[in-house]
């Protein structure tokens, strides 16, 4: 299978792509996770991300979809404005939702029915 993707390109060499998948929530419906946007650096601070971000809403919506979640780091700074700017809200505190993961240690102790220390 084909991993979604968007990507923009300037005389066909690729400058920036966002990686994606579709979803589903009991709560909301369809939805778009956004995985990972890049733009290349040299690229930057020229509306590329804003571009690539506005396309994937255009592919959310034609597919029924009522939301798109992301995840950034807190020490990304500049995404974190970029997305608020664009009108994105910040859910970390107001929806007591935490974001986890397993680790690949986390996965093989699940795999053999073990619990954390």
């Amino acid at each position: 299978m084909e991993t979604p993707r968007i990507a923009c390109a300037q005389k066909g060499h690729p400058i920036g792509y966002v990686l994606y998948y579709k979803g589903y929530c009991i709560n909301h419906g369809k939805l778009v996770y956004l995985e990972n946007i890049y733009v290349a650096p040299e690229f930057r601070d020229k509306g590329i991300g804003k571009q690539l971000l506005a396309k994937l809403a255009e592919v959310a919506l034609a597919a029924g979809c009522t939301k798109m979640k992301l995840t950034t780091m807190e020490s990304n700074q500049r995404a974190k404005k970029l997305y608020l700017g664009l009108g994105a809200q910040d859910t970390t505190e107001s929806t007591a939702w935490h974001c986890m993961e397993f680790n690949e240690e986390g996965l093989r102790r699940l795999v053999q029915g073990g619990r954390a220390s």
